[in-house]
C-alpha cells in the first residue's frame, strides 16, 4: 500500500530520484482518476441538467488536472534524475504528440546504479564505487 501512495506523497517534491515503478504507478494512477472524475463529471450533468453542477463538477476537473500536472512534472523530473539527466528533459512530455513518446521513454530507462548527482539509489543498490573497492 506504501507503494501505491508515493507518487501521491511526492507531488511537490522537484529533488531526489523516482523508480520506474514510481513513475509507471503515478502515470497510471493520475490517468485513472481524470477518467473516473470526467465520468462523474458526464453523469452528473446529465442527471442534475444544472448550470451549477456544470460549473462546480467543471472546476473540481480542472483542479486535479493542474494537481496532475503538477505532481506528473514532479515525477518526471525525479525520474529523470534516477538516469542522471536535467529536469528539464520533461518539458519534452509537453509537446503535442510527441510528449507521449517522451513520456514512454522517460518512463522505461534504466536508472543509474548507484549514486549519482541527484542522490541514492531509490533501489538501494550498490555504487560503482562499492563494487569495485
Amino acid at each position: 500500500m506504501n507503494e501505491l501512495l508515493k507518487p501521491w506523497r511526492g507531488v511537490g517534491d522537484f529533488n531526489g530520484r523516482a523508480t520506474r515503478k514510481e513513475y509507471w504507478s503515478g502515470v497510471i494512477q493520475f490517468t485513472l482518476v481524470f477518467f473516473l472524475l470526467a465520468a462523474l463529471l458526464v453523469g452528473l450533468i446529465e442527471a442534475f441538467q444544472s448550470a451549477a453542477v456544470t460549473i462546480i463538477m467543471g472546476i473540481a476537473l480542472f483542479g486535479f488536472v493542474v494537481f496532475a500536472a503538477i505532481a506528473s512534472t514532479a515525477l518526471g523530473i525525479r525520474r529523470s534524475h534516477d538516469f542522471d539527466v536535467t529536469g528539464w528533459l520533461v518539458l519534452t512530455m509537453y509537446i503535442p504528440y510527441a510528449g507521449w513518446i517522451a513520456m514512454i521513454v522517460i518512463g522505461c530507462i534504466p536508472g543509474t546504479a548507484g549514486n549519482n548527482r541527484w542522490g541514492a539509489d531509490p533501489l538501494g543498490g550498490p555504487s560503482l564505487q562499492q563494487v569495485f573497492s
